[in-house]
């Protein structure tokens, strides 16, 4: 069975006409007007959705990296506490160094004159 010419050209038509049948008995025709209204509705509150929550989360990265830096500045305050409490304890040891030296040379002046009184009294 061989196909003429004009064949392809009839078998287009029709299932062009096959398919807008199938398409009216579906009811698509009608369908797709709401069906893509409420799509493009719900797409849009998605999409506003989406760039109230990225505005939202450039926001909160802010706050994050300003108490960051916040924190940043607190630990060089605490470090500046530390370096005066350094100088602190070395002022403290230094006095403690010249108190354990006067200490020792006053025991052993005592003790001296101690020794020293008792030899002449025995």
């Amino acid at each position: 069975m061989a196909i003429a010419k004009e064949d392809p050209d009839q078998i287009k038509h029709d299932f062009a006409e096959w398919a807008n049948e199938w398409a009216s008995d579906t009811q698509f025709s009608t369908v797709p007007g709401r069906f893509g209204t409420d799509m493009l509705e719900r797409m849009v509150r998605v999409e506003e959705s989406l760039t109230h929550q990225m505005e939202l989360i450039k926001q909160i990265i802010q706050e994050t990296q300003q108490r960051f830096e916040l924190v940043d500045k607190r630990f060089e305050l605490m470090e500046k506490r530390f370096e005066q409490i350094d100088r602190r304890f070395e002022e403290l040891t230094q006095r403690m160094d010249r108190f354990i030296v006067w200490s020792f040379g006053t025991t052993l002046a005592t003790g001296g004159i101690v020794i020293s009184v008792i030899k002449l009294w025995v």
